[in-house]
């Protein structure tokens, strides 16, 4: 697992090092290249507003299938309110290996660290969830990549928590303690931290996080503790 990380990082440095010495502003436009392949931001965009469009003309039959494409889990029993809060919830956690993270180790590193990261997330994707055939390798990406977002999940909530100052019509106040006494409670030591703002500062107040697995449904309070 290390070597697929490691070399990650050596081959992006390595061409960029080997373009630099032909032409520094070659390997640039390179480098701006392979950073834009680590960033899901038009993504998120669109599989966010591929359930919305649908939700807001009351196809609901639609929006649990566009759900089902971005959180792989069983969509069938979920009503309008549920298929809103699973788009939200699945947006807010993927921003941070999609977005925060990679700027983040973009910045220590430039590209080849931030392509290096992705192949930790994309390990965990791959193989992190519990099965007996990946055991041991799959506890090790999971770990890792616990890691690799522990700073980006945590400074993601702070930024969320910012964004909403400029925005009209949110809740601020409470939020960003909200974010502190839930996030903990969240399975994940990084999943928690970008949850928990959201409903606090759009005022839901009250329900439950949606998880499906296997065909069952399982929940978590939402964060209670925003106030206008």
């Amino acid at each position: 697992m290390l070597l697929v990380v490691i070399g990650t990082w050596g081959l992006a440095w390595g061409l960029l090092h080997v373009l630099a010495s032909v032409n520094p502003w070659l390997a640039g436009g390179v480098e701006l290249y392979l950073l834009a392949t680590t960033l899901a931001a038009r993504g998120l965009d669109e599989a966010a507003r591929a359930v919305a469009r649908p939700l807001m003309r009351g196809e609901s039959c639609q929006a649990r299938q566009a759900l089902g494409m971005i959180v792989g889990r069983d969509t069938a029993s979920l009503d309008e309110p549920e298929i809103a809060r699973g788009a939200v919830e699945s947006v807010a956690e993927n921003t941070v290996d999609g977005i925060t993270a990679p700027l983040f180790f973009a910045l220590l590193g430039g590209a080849p660290l931030a392509l290096a990261y992705k192949a930790v997330n994309t390990l965990d994707s791959m193989v992190g969830h519990r099965s007996p055939r990946y055991q041991d390798f799959g506890r090790a990406a999971a770990r890792l990549d616990d890691m690799a977002n522990w700073i980006p999940a945590r400074l993601t909530a702070l930024a969320m928590w910012g964004a909403v100052w400029w925005l009209p019509g949110y809740r601020r106040r409470g939020a960003l303690a909200a974010t502190w006494h839930e996030a903990p409670r969240h399975p994940s030591p990084n999943g928690g931290w970008p949850r928990p703002w959201r409903p606090t500062c759009w005022g839901f107040g009250s329900g439950e996080s949606i998880t499906m697995q296997a065909g069952s449904r399982t929940g978590r309070p939402w964060a209670r503790h925003g106030k206008a």
